[in-house]
């Protein structure tokens, strides 16, 4: 599942992403990949074969969740509306 309407809505507002990872429990996240293409983040994070990963919305504000792996039919579209 892609939701089209997000990355319709990343892409008017030119937003940027990265994709994290965690290597197991407890551990930090490490970036690995920034885009402003919301698709591919989406596709490289599920690509990804690591305990976690995450695609977060990179504000001024610092970083913000959008998905990760331990729900992967989730998508917080809400922070796709922060500046």
């Amino acid at each position: 599942m892609r939701p089209s309407e997000d990355i319709d809505i990343a892409r008017r507002r030119h937003l940027r992403f990265y994709v994290s990872r965690k290597h197991q429990r407890g551990a930090p996240w490490v970036r690995d990949f920034a885009t402003d293409d919301l698709d591919a983040a989406l596709e490289r994070a599920r690509s990804e074969r690591e305990f976690e990963t995450a695609v977060f919305m990179e504000a001024a504000a610092g970083g913000f969740l959008y998905w990760t792996s331990k729900h992967p039919e989730v998508f917080n579209s809400s922070v796709l509306e922060i500046e």
